[in-house]
């Protein structure tokens, strides 16, 4: 595998729109085993709450202090709290695992 099927591998299994969907067949169809582009591109995938954790508890709690960012955010929370807040209330852990799983 290239570094540059590597990378772009990777990079499409991170982006909401395409993940594995776009990233497996791409490597496939760049000379990569199915295997090998499944497995990399399944272990960058998995990698992304790790990557919002880290987010959440580090780089957010900085930008909360800027008004702006901060009245942004309260704003997007609201809004999905709004959509799915009484399904995921409903449904707990399933519902919420439900949401993120159907785009």
């Amino acid at each position: 595998m290239s570094t540059t099927t590597l990378l772009v591998t990777l990079l499409l299994s991170v982006l909401p729109i395409s993940e594995l969907r776009g990233a497996i067949p791409y490597a496939y169809f760049n000379g990569t085993s199915l295997l090998v582009s499944a497995l990399i591109s399944a272990c960058a995938n998995a990698c992304i709450p790790l990557f919002g954790f880290i987010f959440l508890e580090t780089v957010n709690k900085l930008l909360l202090k800027i008004s702006f960012y901060k009245a942004f955010f309260e704003r997007t929370v609201e809004k999905a709290r709004a959509k799915v807040g009484e399904k995921v209330s409903k449904y707990g852990l399933l519902g919420l695992m439900l949401f993120v799983a159907i785009p």
